[in-house]
């Protein structure tokens, strides 16, 4: 991550190991079961594969937002979209090869994505925003990344994999929905610029 194109590269290996564990998934449960039930295994791994995603960019967002209260600074994301505009611009005028060229175009795309919640201002006192939502925090990690995985290694090692889509499909998408209210009610709580209500 300390490199030039280090997040992205990040980014991308993500994504990538992560559609080539659940595909992998699919293609050992069809090999095992034989052929008398591989739609529904492709389909309880899309599933749980598309639940985790959500589940990761939920968990995410309210990480990023929680660090941009901590740290009093919103713009990390916005900041970093200026300065790969101005190397596009600076990598245009001094003709630089063209694979740099297209990584800085894909870094900036990137970065636009995962700018939705950086462009929202800190409305909320920030040491009273992080007093409240370190508990709030912890608990939408029960459907991190992290989490994640060590329920699909634990199923593996086990051979277990209808743990995983219990977890992922059924008590992941709950626990989703429980902590969207709970992120409500404790945001309105928080009010607006300091006073809890």
């Amino acid at each position: 991550n300390g490199t030039e194109f280090g997040r992205l590269i990040d980014g991308i290996v993500d994504y990538t190991v992560n559609m080539i564990v659940y595909i992998t998934l699919a293609l050992g449960m069809k090999s095992s079961l034989g052929i008398e039930a591989p739609i529904q295994v492709w389909v309880l791994v899309v599933l749980a594969g598309f639940s985790k995603a959500v589940h990761s960019i939920s968990y995410d967002h309210y990480l990023s937002e929680y660090l941009a209260y901590e740290k009093g600074d919103s713009g990390f994301v916005l900041q970093e979209i200026k300065i790969l505009k101005e190397k596009i611009l600076n990598a245009q005028k001094m003709d630089a090869p063209i694979m740099r060229r297209i990584a800085l175009r894909l870094y900036l795309g990137y970065s636009v994505l995962q700018a939705g919640s950086a462009k929202r201002k800190l409305i909320y006192d920030s040491k009273l925003y992080c007093e409240k939502n370190l508990l709030a925090l912890r608990l939408w990690s029960l459907i991190g990344p992290t989490t994640h995985m060590t329920v699909l290694i634990l199923s593996f090692l086990f051979g277990r994999p209808d743990v995983l889509f219990f977890y992922a499909i059924v008590f992941g998408n709950i626990w989703l929905l429980l902590m969207f209210g709970y992120q409500l009610k404790m945001n309105d709580q928080l009010g607006r610029k300091g006073t809890l209500r």
